[in-house]
């Protein structure tokens, strides 16, 4: 049975594939973009958007690789791999593919794996790589849910549960901020940071109102600007759980950028409260006399080279004063 481009989506219940595939080759600026579908299923091998190209040889051993495990495979640059370099997969015009991104789909009841392919002539960076093929995935579904139930099935759980049960151990965890709607997701840590039921629903505006007033607003700052430059940056946050107690915790964030704007922002973010607890004392006992808990010399100085708002220098000369600082210290 012949099938025609316009009858496979359809067949596979994935709605306009075609047109999706032209949206994610538009929005990541690669050259070429594929769907290849399961044997048995007709004449047309795959469908396609932008420049032509086949997987032969090693590459089409390593493209069967990820459609067995359904496990991604994303290469930043295809001469690095100690596979593919000496036997670089090509464009139809004889051009190197230097890009290659091989993602398993589980559509449908999941029964069935589909490999979304990404190409291009140009290398990417590791993390812009995988960044990329995030995105693709994402703007591949028509929904949330089913971008995240795609996300789930290509990962592998068992490891993923493990790796959120042990960043949450240690008092830290990942999120992620969609800057269209400023939807949020977090794995376990983040929830256990912030004092929260862990899957419960997020809302930026609650979560960003347990910030400290100038924590939130230097928070603010630095995300405004990571939005407007691409720019990662770090911050050390003073937070209210959700039952009033006080936390530190260190944020960090990167961009993700699509043809020159901001998609999202993404990082950790871990509790250090007791590291901040910690530099305080120590802080504390450098600066003030263990005696009488008076700021010492160091404090002093310190104060006289960075004065705070209006400042005076005061000194007293006490007549005898030294007799009983020599007898009773």
């Amino acid at each position: 049975m012949q099938i025609s481009p316009e009858q496979l989506p359809h067949r596979l219940g994935l709605g306009s594939m075609v047109s999706g595939l032209d949206r994610i080759r538009s929005l990541l600026g690669v050259e070429a973009a594929q769907l290849k579908t399961p044997a048995g299923l007709g004449a047309i091998p795959y469908l396609r958007s932008g420049n032509d190209f086949v997987l032969a040889g090693a590459a089409s051993s390593v493209e069967n690789r990820a459609w067995t495990s359904r496990a991604p495979l994303v290469l930043a640059d295809t001469a690095a791999h100690e596979t593919l370099a000496g036997e670089q997969p090509r464009f139809a015009d004889g051009r190197p593919i230097r890009f290659l991104a091989i993602l398993p789909l589980a559509l449908g009841d999941h029964s069935s794996v589909h490999l979304l392919t990404l190409a291009d002539s140009l290398p990417r960076s590791i993390g812009m790589a995988n960044r990329l093929a995030t995105f693709a995935l994402e703007s591949f579904y028509p929904t949330r849910q089913e971008s995240a139930d795609a996300l789930s099935a290509m990962r592998p759980q068992p490891n993923a549960a493990l790796m959120d049960s042990a960043t949450a151990a240690a008092g830290m965890g990942v999120w992620q901020c969609h800057l269209a709607g400023d939807a949020l997701r977090w794995s376990a840590g983040v929830y256990d940071l912030f004092g929260l039921e862990r899957g419960a629903p997020l809302r930026r505006d609650r979560i960003v109102a347990q910030y400290a007033d100038a924590s939130r607003a230097a928070m603010e700052e630095a995300r405004a600007c990571a939005i407007e430059t691409g720019t990662e940056f770090r911050l050390d946050a003073e937070i209210f759980r959700a039952d009033g107690q006080q936390r530190w915790m260190r944020l960090t964030a990167g961009v993700q950028l699509v043809n020159g704007y901001a998609l999202r922002l993404f990082g950790t973010k871990q509790d250090i409260t007791e590291e901040r607890r910690l530099i305080d004392h120590m802080r504390h006992l450098a600066e003030t006399d263990a005696m009488t808990g008076l700021a010492n010399r160091a404090r002093l100085q310190a104060r006289l080279d960075f004065p705070e708002g209006i400042s005076a220098l005061l000194l007293v000369d006490l007549d005898g004063f030294k007799a009983v600082n020599d007898t009773y210290g």
